[in-house]
């Protein structure tokens, strides 16, 4: 892999991390749920979701008609592990919006990705909570 193809996996996949922010925090469960492989996986404390079907069931369906809230996420690392393949982690916090502004959660995402068709996507992504 060239330095530039690894330049453009990592801008790829950074634009993959934006994107599931927005989509979840827009509501939008569709987009969201496809930015998963679809054997993906999604581990949340207390929620385990395998497939996309499952990730769509357990964690997109609540997002729809969620409070107005935001995640900002922070001090990203990406490591190209193949022309098809990276690790990551990310540090968030999740805000909620309105009169009662505050900071929900705190945590760090740990993302497998792959490449499919072209486009770089979740094969896994595990949430750790502050303090859990």
């Amino acid at each position: 892999m060239t330095d530039l193809q690894r330049v453009v996996a990592e801008l790829e996949i950074r634009n993959l991390l934006a994107r599931y922010c927005h989509h979840y925090d827009q509501g939008r469960a569709d987009d969201y749920c496809d930015l998963f492989v679809e054997d993906g996986e999604f581990h949340v404390p207390g929620i385990t979701a395998e497939g996309r079907d499952q990730i769509r069931e357990k964690i997109a369906a609540g997002i729809v008609g969620a409070s107005p809230a935001q995640h900002v996420t922070y001090n990203t690392v990406i490591e190209i592990v193949s022309a098809d393949s990276a690790k990551g982690w990310s540090d968030f916090m999740y805000v909620e919006a309105g009169s009662n502004e505050a900071i929900h959660v705190v945590g760090r995402y740990l993302d497998d990705f792959v490449l499919r068709d072209g486009r770089w996507m979740f094969q896994r992504r595990l949430v750790e909570f502050v303090g859990t």
